[in-house]
């Protein structure tokens, strides 16, 4: 222990408001400072990962997309391979680094929850009944601005001690906040952290995003969470029962590099009558030669990106010829730009308009 390190303890009598009974000496919560010196700074370390360059242990994690756009079937097939005790030691081409149980907390959709598990372990050849210790669900939609149930949350999580707790989604769990007020918001963030303290899980956290391509609400998310995660939108339309490109940017990562984009493909599994039962995250196919039209648009968008991370900022004339410089042709190259200036993946510099920057 260092000099510094010390702990100072508020004493509190518990008293009766209200007539409610007064709680046991052990219930009270003892309020604390710690000091530390710099040896206990040294020893601190950063969040071990969880999956190789998308999830971290001990993180709050922010994933955000429009509605539709898949982000509760990527979160399943990641929960389902986490909470896969064995066989199963990538998902997708990314280092699964632990294994256990999973806490999915399903405030929409609960209903085909089910469904889309049995279609996820059919399609990776997983029997659901190595599952059964590790997924556990709550179908309900905890409301988080009761400070009892945000008690019992806690309880439940200090017993089952997950490495991955999913929040689908923040606006189901908190109904009664303001979306877009900072001060309600930070209430709930801090009652994450916390959540996050106790377990010492990844706790993702799924949100939708607003009409103008940003997430909804107030900005106090992306502020202060660990890693903020991106659905990138799609170049043009699709049919809904279609397969398609699924891409997830990395917009921050607390703890290492970010600004990097991850491809999927959210495939449709049919029956034999060619009935859509569900869909599953698979990877894509790497030879261009055998992509689909939307997978090659969600790669040149990936790949755009990461020219203008690693080049920018530039004009979209120089953006457009640098990748055809690459050998990506004229028109695809300016519809991956376009996209991406629309979902405010890239922004104006703030010295001159006309240049982007990530």
């Amino acid at each position: 222990m260092g000099f510094f390190d010390t702990d100072y303890e508020a004493d509190v009598e518990p008293q009766s408001t209200n007539g409610h009974a007064v709680p046991e000496a052990d219930d009270v919560e003892v309020k604390q400072i710690r000091i530390l010196d710099i040896w206990a700074m040294f020893d601190k370390k950063p969040p071990p990962p969880l999956v190789h360059e998308l999830l971290d242990k001990d993180a709050l994690t922010f994933f955000v997309g429009a509605e539709g756009s898949g982000k509760s079937f990527w979160a399943i097939a990641l929960a389902c391979a986490i909470a896969t005790p064995s066989g199963m030691n990538t998902w997708e081409g990314h280092k699964i680094y632990e294994h256990g149980p999973v806490l999915y907390i399903a405030a929409e959709g609960a209903s085909g929850m089910g469904n889309r598990i049995k279609v996820w372990c059919e399609a990776n050849g997983v029997d659901p009944a190595i599952l059964a210790g590790n997924m556990n669900f709550i179908e309900d939609s905890i409301p988080l601005e009761d400070p009892d149930y945000r008690d019992l949350l806690l309880r439940k999580v200090e017993e089952m001690k997950p490495v991955l707790i999913v929040i689908d989604t923040k606006s189901a769990m908190t109904a009664s906040v303001d979306e877009n007020s900072a001060n309600e918001q930070s209430m709930i963030i801090n009652f994450m952290k916390r959540l996050k303290r106790v377990s010492g899980a990844c706790i993702l956290i799924i949100h939708h995003k607003g009409k103008s391509g940003d997430q909804r609400g107030s900005n106090v998310w992306p502020t202060n969470c660990d890693d903020y995660l991106v659905v990138m939108p799609p170049e043009e339309d699709y049919e809904p029962e279609a397969d398609r490109p699924l891409v997830i940017f990395c917009q921050k990562h607390k703890e290492r590099p970010d600004k990097c984009s991850h491809a999927f493909v959210l495939k449709t599994v049919r029956d034999d009558l060619g009935k859509s039962i569900s869909r599953v995250v698979i990877q894509p196919q790497q030879d261009p030669s055998q992509m689909s039209d939307p997978e090659k648009g969600a790669q040149n968008r990936k790949r755009a990106l990461e020219l203008l991370q690693a080049t920018g900022p530039l004009t979209k004339t120089v953006w457009v010829r640098l990748l055809k410089d690459e050998g990506m042709p004229n028109g695809p190259a300016y519809r991956a730009i376009s996209a991406l200036v629309n979902a405010h993946m890239a922004d104006s510099d703030g010295g001159n308009p006309e240049k982007f920057s990530v």
